[in-house]
């Protein structure tokens, strides 16, 4: 089993509930992505320099 990685806080991110982090040097272009991804995909953002911890309700499903 790999050992976890600290994601990058210097950069934006998008927490998924499997514990994958996907890491984006462009804040605008990971909201567009978080933004853009289907109904049902419960996911959390975190914009550039954003170093709130992530809580499992912070992973909402992005569409009403």
């Amino acid at each position: 089993m790999k050992p976890m990685r600290t994601p990058d806080t210097r950069k934006a991110r998008l927490y998924f509930l499997d514990g994958r982090v996907d890491e984006y040097s462009d804040n605008n272009l990971a909201y567009a992505v978080w933004l853009a991804l289907p109904r049902g995909i419960h996911v959390a953002f975190r914009g550039t320099n954003d170093t709130r911890p992530v809580y499992p309700w912070d992973c909402v499903d992005v569409l009403p």
